[in-house]
């Protein structure tokens, strides 16, 4: 029983999963095994009863075969895990209950990663600054890849939604710890360790303008001008290719200050947080509406920006109107969230009649402007920051993506809000389109125009039944 003794149980949940035991890469063992024991290591220190294990990952078997699915599992799990160590079990089961047991020999990832270094309550100096920034460092080199890289389990969309939800909450920790740390080694004039932290955060948010700010600036602070220009570069091909967009206004004032040799502009001096951002645990349902304005007649960038100026203003009161939250803009497009900070059970039905309301003033006023937008209705993982609701940006993202099938004057909408806002709205299929980042590809909509009904009772397709005798 020595063996048993020595044995030590290493699951890193960030990258690909992996389990070693004692040092050696344990056999792959199959999917469902793998998700039961990613889902106890995740929540180390909670127990779960075994109806809810059962039906998360059996969610299309009868209750009692469920259950039985279950107890084989965690008997296989035990068996290439070498649980045999009555003193010191890796799984604490009883009749109701199952959950990992608390060892030394136990080390999960997820333990260091959003563990929080302490607060920068005394004066900011190098000596002070060092244990922390070791630990921070150390949390941020755990971070290999998002939350259970490429795992998913077929026909479980359960499991699969609490996966991205937990991506998305590591994701935002990691970019929090990243820019956290670029700060602190900023502050202390380590320009060269800030610098690589924000080169990571801008890999792993390409699309961030801030980030590329960031190291555009870190660049001209040690000299490195041609550097700090070609970011710039670098920051526009990932937005044409991403999403489809031009940077804002900032990122090029920035550049063009560059260009002309002008001192840019500074930003806030840099600020240690006192702590990291807490993870975010609110997963909620939100509308994201993106409007893309152009004006094809015009070549010149400051007269496109000065005609799209009025149109632009036009398109926000209309997205007010209807309770949307403007939290971005792209050059000509406008980033709105339907159901954010306040939940609304209707969020898809407003987002469309903004959209439709945009399409029709346009169209009457400004008919050299030419307006597409993308909608669509999905989870996003909340954060401390309102005006960053969609951390990660998956939902935000398809949304922006959407506008890219729709022709000049048009609504696309993905299938997820065409279900929320059929019979409120005409609409008409546009086929099937692959989006770059998703495996699967997306159904699409046309909204033609609203049908006018006011309730789910009239804006059902199917009729119900009357009242007899009430």
């Amino acid at each position: 029983m020595r063996r048993n003794t020595l044995r030590t149980l290493s699951i890193s949940l960030l990258g690909t999963f992996r389990v070693e035991l004692s040092g050696k890469p344990v056999p792959r063992f199959y999917r469902k095994m793998q998700a039961l024991l990613a889902y106890l290591a995740a929540h180390p220190d909670q127990p779960f009863r075994r109806e809810t294990l059962a039906e998360l990952l059996w969610p299309d078997l009868p209750a009692d075969s469920a259950r039985q699915n279950l107890r084989r599992a965690l008997a296989n799990l035990r068996e290439v895990l070498a649980d045999d160590d009555k003193d010191s079990p890796l799984f604490v089961a009883s009749k109701d209950f199952i959950r990992l047991a608390p060892s030394e020999s136990l080390w999960i990832d997820l333990n260091e990663f959003v563990s929080s270094p302490p607060s920068c309550l005394i004066a900011r100096a190098a000596e002070h600054c060092t244990p922390c920034l070791d630990q921070m460092e150390r949390m941020a080199e755990l971070y290999r890849g998002e939350f259970l890289e490429r795992f998913t389990l077929p026909d479980n969309q359960d499991f699969d939604d609490w996966v991205q939800m937990k991506r998305e909450a590591y994701h935002r920790h990691a970019l929090g710890l990243l820019e956290r740390l670029t700060k602190c080694y900023e502050q202390n004039g380590d320009l060269g360790r800030a610098l690589i932290h924000a080169q990571r955060y801008s890999r792993l948010e390409p699309w961030d303008e801030a980030g590329h700010r960031r190291i555009m600036r870190l660049y001209l602070k040690t000299g490195q001008v041609n550097a700090a220009l070609n970011q710039y570069r670098v920051c526009c091909q990932v937005l044409e290719k991403e999403l489809g967009v031009a940077p804002g206004a900032e990122l090029r004032s920035l550049y063009e200050s560059i260009q002309q040799g002008i001192p840019a502009p500074e930003s806030t001096p840099p600020s240690t947080p006192s702590e990291l951002p807490r993870l975010a645990s609110e997963r909620r349902q939100v509308t994201v509406l993106y409007c893309e304005l152009s004006s094809p007649q015009e070549a010149d960038p400051e007269d496109i920006a000065e005609m799209l100026h009025e149109p632009q203003q036009t398109c926000i009161r209309a997205i007010e109107r209807f309770g949307g939250r403007i939290t971005r803009v792209h050059g000509g497009g406008l980033l709105a969230y339907f159901g954010y900070p306040v939940a609304r059970e209707d969020a898809a039905r407003q987002a469309g009649l903004a959209a439709t309301q945009i399409q029709a003033t346009l169209n009457a006023e400004y008919p050299r402007v030419a307006v597409r937008q993308g909608i669509h209705t999905g989870f996003i993982v909340t954060s401390d920051d309102p005006n960053l609701p969609d951390t990660v940006g998956a939902t935000s993202g398809l949304a922006v993506r959407l506008r890219l099938v729709a022709e000049e004057g048009q609504i696309a909408v993905s299938a997820a809000t065409h279900r929320l806002i059929q019979g409120y709205f005409h609409c008409e299929p546009l086929g099937t389109h692959r989006m770059r980042g998703l495996s699967r590809p997306v159904e699409v909509y046309r909204v033609v125009k609203a049908t006018g009904a006011i309730s789910r009772l009239t804006a059902s397709p199917h009729p119900f039944t009357p009242l007899q005798g009430r």
